[in-house]
């Protein structure tokens, strides 16, 4: 008798438009201790220079899983995985994971104590005038997102035909992660070109009493566009509420354009690491 299999959908970004690729593997499922099912999700390969990571005499690529999303409701589960040069085991260009992760192992940035989130908007190409705005679930788009179980607090429509997805703010590698997952489940649906539109971030300083004081003072010292409150105007937006209660986060509506959203953390690390 055949052993019992389970889908699994590699995701992993490239060079090549839309910017990702994907692959299914069908791999064993065996049972644990307690009786529930188990998939042994390992490293696998593909081949680099297809894809635009390597050169074609050092063609292969690993793709190591670093994220997983969806549990297997929705085409499989989903494996978010970086990717790492088989001959001498160095990430690619496109895999900054591991300088984030290292960063964030830094004490400098643990005193910071950052939480981290994200609005990434992405095109549907279904008729998304006044039926999107009233029901978002109208979009297939927005039920592959559901589907997939990440940490998404909400899933609305923007201007005409746009979706905004707002990843919640938490620790800055998982946020990232789940970040890169919507993209990737973005990227499989035509015309979408998915996009990081804001960052989310509160500190540890900025969740505390009068935060929003340190907020004000720090943001206005980093852009000449000024910061609002109760206010869309400018790069940073501090919202009403967190004006009002006098604690909370800032949004940054104008963040730089990066290769992958582990640089969009990067970046929000600089801002309150440097002391200049």
């Amino acid at each position: 008798m055949a052993s019992k299999q389970s889908s699994v959908t590699y995701l992993w970004r490239t060079k090549k438009s839309p910017g990702w690729a994907s692959a299914v593997r069908l791999l064993p499922t065996t049972n644990g201790d307690g009786g529930e099912e188990r998939t042994n999700i390992d490293g696998w390969e593909c081949n680099g220079a297809y894809h635009g990571l390597t050169t074609d005499d050092k063609c292969d690529v690993v793709l190591i899983p670093c994220c997983l999303g969806n549990g297997g409701e929705y085409r499989g589960g989903l494996v978010l995985c970086e990717t790492y040069q088989a001959a001498g085991g160095m990430p690619t260009d496109l895999s900054t994971r591991p300088i984030l992760a290292e960063r964030l192992s830094q004490d400098v940035v643990n005193a910071v104590g950052l939480n981290v989130g994200f609005t990434i908007s992405a095109f549907v190409d279904t008729d998304a005038g006044v039926q999107l705005r009233v029901d978002p679930t109208q979009s297939p788009l927005t039920k592959a997102i559901i589907d997939a179980h990440l940490n998404i607090v909400s899933v609305g429509a923007g201007d005409l035909g746009l979706l905004e997805i707002v990843v919640d703010m938490g620790d800055p590698l998982v946020s990232a992660d789940h970040c890169e997952l919507v993209q990737s489940i973005c990227a499989r649906f035509k015309d979408a070109k998915p996009k990081i539109s804001e960052v989310w971030v509160s500190t540890a300083a900025s969740r505390g009493d009068k935060g929003a004081e340190g907020l004000l003072t720090k943001l206005t010292a980093a852009s000449s566009a000024g910061v609002s409150a109760n206010s869309r105007v400018g790069r940073f937006y501090i919202p009403a509420s967190v004006a009002r209660n006098g604690t909370g986060h800032y949004i940054d509506q104008k963040p730089a354009p990066c290769k992958n959203t582990y640089e969009y953390v990067l970046n929000v690390i600089d801002l309150w690491t440097n002391t200049a």
